[in-house]
């Protein structure tokens, strides 16, 4: 019912005169809402309880919301040493609702939802704003990117040769103008050929191992080369594919001939912005453009693309949506560019002709090794993982974390590898894999480490356990991912004391995530004879302490029924001090104190 139908809000709102006549008028044919929530940072958050503290004590207007977070936690008693507390009884209570004071747009440091719909939006925006961020980072495998530019770079040579126009589009086009080379979280590719080129077109690429097929409605086509990998994904076509948009032109101007759909009617271009096509860098590739690509995207996007980064929920892939929880894969998540800032904000170099000579870019992974009291082990470790890329890794660009607990508490292996990865990923920011490793654990086989498209148990095959793994759900030992699937899962948990549960509860992590193998339902692992491992301690195990071993079946009982304590334990709540840290070449060693605040 109204707010207005209870007299005891009237009474309180409105005795508060610096706010509450003003508000009590813009709120009474509300619902009732008895209370809004303040969201925001550290740094936002105790500027604003000066300001609140100080506003209140002025104006005599309280609000009980912020005095029990206040009382209750004391966190900013040494800040706001002459803060006045109220009871309930003492006066009115009326929030007053700082989200008009801040441009909720952009998203703000600290909000306070209330009665105000725009300030919720913005609690939104700043409560996920980590979690956007965690999206913007690759996602394709190394092999799938350089697969993708193999099929660009054919396609230019084709068209050269039959005299066929084509040129980037889209977001490839963006890549191009913006990065010199496929945007990071962009896993499609796509280019402009002109209609009346179409069954040309269709025949020369057959003719070159390609399968062009027809594809919403008969607007555009999916070009992929019959030789590149299957997915399991329940569609027809391979992956990587290109998306080909068909342009219909006259005398003056060119649109896309999907332009019949509402949401790209807009899509007509003069012809003199597109003809004749520019080269342009993509990557190590110098491939054809619109004429004036900057006004195209202007067209097309409006003047905000250079601004925005944009990233859609679909897996291209897997043709799924990537955030479940999101559920629509149209949906798009919008952050400023100057947010991300692993974006590239420098000049894109020209190109003059195509490099023959297609050199996949280093793969940049990160091995975090959680450990305590294991010296040997971590001796023995690192001639052992060196020797194994130095033989299968020519073209990997990695770093080792070792990350040791330096504290008297029971040890806490997944507190130690947020830690780690967070770090990892804090000094190299293109990080493509992180992997969480076994200190005892090491590779018997030609393992690839950088299987990490979807996250993949690289331990397959055990010796201790047979050559295989102890029950289908284990996710332990070592654990190939990454960085943004790692940040959706929420890494890995805190609250598991001792050895023993954060591994299963990683398990049910990926499963609530949609991040198990569509299949078997189980962690992806690799083919037999690739993920061969031997275990140090095979003979003579290492002495494991058991820690809080019922608090953590309590904790996996709760993630077996479902809970979403996940969303709220993990990279997100990780407190530590860095006790020491030095590095000596790929090698990097951290001591540290944990503390988890979930």
């Amino acid at each position: 019912f109204p707010m207005h139908r209870c007299p005891h809000h009237k009474r309180w709102i409105e005795s508060c005169s610096v706010y509450g006549p003003k508000i009590w008028a813009e709120i009474k044919h509300n619902k009732m809402i008895c209370a809004g929530t303040i969201f925001g940072t550290v740094i936002g958050l105790q500027p604003f309880l000066h300001t609140f503290n100080t506003a209140m004590k002025t104006s005599q207007c309280n609000d009980q919301g912020i005095l029990n977070v206040l009382v209750w936690t004391g966190k900013f008693r040494d800040d706001l040493v002459d803060i006045v507390l109220w009871n309930h009884e003492n006066g009115p209570v009326k929030s007053m609702n700082v989200a008009n004071f801040f441009d909720h747009k952009n998203g703000t440091d600290v909000v306070h939802t209330g009665d105000n719909p725009k300030a919720i939006q913005s609690m939104q925006y700043v409560s996920n704003r980590g979690k956007n961020l965690a999206r913007f980072t690759n996602t394709l495998s190394p092999q799938d990117d350089i697969l993708g530019r193999q099929i660009l770079q054919h396609i230019q040579s084709i068209c050269d040769t039959n005299g066929i126009t084509y040129m980037l589009c889209c977001g490839t086009l963006i890549g191009a103008l913006t990065e010199g080379k496929r945007i990071p979280w962009d896993d499609d590719l796509d280019i402009y050929m002109f209609e009346e080129d179409r069954e040309r077109a269709i025949k020369v690429l057959a003719t070159h191992g390609y399968t062009v097929k027809s594809s919403y409605n008969n607007l555009y086509h999916k070009i992929w080369h019959i030789g590149s990998p299957m997915v399991n994904n329940g569609k027809a076509w391979n992956f990587p594919f290109v998306d080909i948009a068909w342009l219909v032109k006259n005398s003056t101007h060119a649109w896309e001939k999907r332009i019949v759909e509402k949401k790209y009617a807009h899509n007509i271009y003069p012809l003199d912005i597109l003809l004749p096509t520019t080269k342009v860098r993509f990557d190590n590739l110098c491939l054809d453009a619109p004429q004036n690509g900057v006004a195209m995207l202007n067209s097309k996007l409006g003047p905000m693309w250079r601004n925005n980064c944009v990233e859609a929920n679909w897996d291209h892939k897997l043709e799924k949506v990537r955030d479940p929880f999101l559920k629509d894969g149209n949906h798009l998540t919008t952050v400023s560019c100057t947010d991300i800032p692993w974006k590239n904000t420098g000049t894109v170099e020209s190109c003059t002709s195509i490099n023959d000579n297609l050199l996949p870019s280093p793969i940049i992974i990160s091995i975090v090794v959680p450990y305590r009291n294991r010296e040997k082990d971590r001796v023995r470790f690192i001639p052992a993982i060196q020797k194994h890329f130095d033989a299968h890794g020519s073209n990997l660009n990695f770093t080792i974390w070792f990350v040791e607990q330096d504290d008297n508490d029971p040890f806490n292996r997944g507190r130690l590898f947020n830690i780690g990865m967070l770090e990892a990923v804090a000094e190299n920011p293109n990080t493509l894999c992180v992997i969480i490793h076994d200190v005892d654990r090491l590779p018997k086989s030609v393992v690839d480490y950088t299987y990490c498209d979807r996250p993949t148990q690289l331990n397959s095959e055990n010796d201790q356990w047979g050559g295989s793994v102890p029950y289908d759900s284990y996710a332990g030992g070592v654990v190939a991912m990454s960085v943004s699937h790692w940040f959706q899962i929420n890494g890995m948990p805190n609250d598991y004391s001792g050895w023993g549960g954060e591994d299963d509860d990683l398990f049910h992590r990926l499963r609530m995530n949609s991040l198990l193998d569509d299949k078997s339902k189980m962690i992806r692992r690799p083919q037999k004879g690739q993920g061969s491992f031997m275990e140090m301690h095979k003979e003579n195990p290492h002495l494991r302490p058991t820690g809080d071993y019922q608090n953590n079946l309590r904790l996996l009982d709760e993630m077996k029924r479902g809970s979403n304590r996940w969303m709220k334990d993990g990279l997100n709540s990780i407190h530590y001090t860095i006790t020491d840290y030095h590095h000596n070449g790929v090698i990097r060693f951290l001591k540290v104190k944990t503390k988890s605040t979930c």
